[in-house]
């Protein structure tokens, strides 16, 4: 649900400050607490660019007003649910040249609700794994040709943050199978490069995962999903 005031504040800010896109905080609501899900810090585009790219700051679209404009750029809109908010943002937000950020929760989610998002079978982690997977390539057809070092980075991270969706039902054969041909081309980087910002126990269970050594491991330790 949103504060009576949202649309309201973002609107505002944008008016005041002529900027393309306006964000504020938003809350997630669960069982037994609430979490402030930070929009940003920044009021500097390209900061907020890579921001989103490495998934520091969300790429939910709720917490966020566009201007009408850029919707009128090419932007590939997906047709599938699981990262449709990643690739629809991540394309706009490349049109964007300037923003406001509105401090304080406007927006606010219910974390307690059943969905296909949260279904835990085999099934539904692969269908949601896949179709983020898929969705990832709307931003990639959007950043061809982005030749900056740090958008390179951004992307591999993305590419290993939706492929990533596949590791609890990693211990099925065929899943390992469609892990391993998922973006091939960043597991060197993956692995290796410091400037992918992928913290260290990451990168050990990724290439403990490339040599099949984390799969057996879990499936020793954990029942599998169906």
């Amino acid at each position: 649900w949103v504060d009576s005031k949202l649309y309201e504040v973002l609107y505002n800010s944008v008016l005041e400050s002529n900027a393309d896109i306006a964000v504020c905080d938003f809350m997630v609501h669960r069982y037994n607490s609430l979490e402030v899900r930070i929009g940003t810090r920044t009021n500097d585009i390209e900061d907020y660019k890579l921001n989103l790219l490495f998934q520091l700051n969300s790429v939910s679209m709720v917490n966020k007003l566009i201007r009408r404009e850029i919707y009128q750029n090419s932007i590939e809109f997906p047709t599938l649910n699981m990262g449709e908010d990643m690739a629809t943002t991540l394309q706009l937000i490349r049109f964007c040249r300037t923003m406001s950020f509105v401090e304080g929760v406007c927006y606010h989610y219910d974390g307690t609700t059943t969905s296909i998002t949260r279904k835990e079978t085999k099934r539904a982690t692969l269908d949601r794994a896949m179709q983020a997977c898929t969705n990832v390539q709307l931003v990639m057809n959007a950043y061809k040709g982005d030749d900056r070092e740090e958008v390179k980075d951004g992307l591999t991270h993305l590419k290993f943050m939706q492929r990533k969706q596949l590791m609890p039902i990693i211990n099925h054969k065929d899943v390992y199978a469609i892990w391993k041909r998922t973006f091939p081309e960043i597991n060197r980087d993956v692995i290796f490069k410091k400037t992918v910002k992928i913290s260290f126990y990451e990168r050990l269970k990724f290439f403990l995962t490339l040599i099949n050594v984390f799969p057996i491991v879990k499936n020793l330790t954990r029942k599998n999903l169906d």
